[in-house]
């Protein structure tokens, strides 16, 4: 499976159970890469989609398939780390305050493309695509 994350310049996703942000360029680029395919994601995050085609439930990380996307904030992904091929990290270029990290191993993954982006709340933010 492939999983969209959000993070710091510290791997900080989320601060006091809160997004650290919501960038709608963000999920602009997200629905573009999964285009006909599977987009997962719990309530929380349904939030950010509102008005998009994506399937909304949450155990979505034990139910996506190999070929599948799962949009992740405030779920740990360490016991999917397996099952997850390909992480595209959206990276803000900034710390801020953070009490749960990203807690997925890259040792294994290669980046494959990385790019910048103007977002709505950020003058640039990066994208990076690892892969096993």
């Amino acid at each position: 499976m492939t999983v969209f994350v959000c993070v710091d310049d510290n791997m900080g996703v989320a601060f006091n159970n809160r997004r650290q942000s919501r960038d709608s360029a963000i999920v602009s680029t997200v629905m573009e890469m999964t285009r006909g395919k599977k987009l997962y994601m719990n309530e929380y995050s349904k939030r950010l989609f509102s008005g998009e085609d994506v399937i909304v439930c949450e155990n979505y990380m034990d139910i996506a398939e190999e070929n599948d996307f799962c949009f992740a904030e405030n779920v740990s992904l360490a016991e999917y780390n397996e099952k997850i091929k390909t992480v595209v990290l959206f990276k803000w270029n900034k710390i801020y305050p953070n009490d749960k990290k990203l807690e997925i191993s890259f040792e294994d993954r290669e980046l494959q493309d990385s790019f910048d982006f103007v977002g709505s709340s950020h003058d640039k933010i990066t994208c990076e695509v690892w892969t096993k």
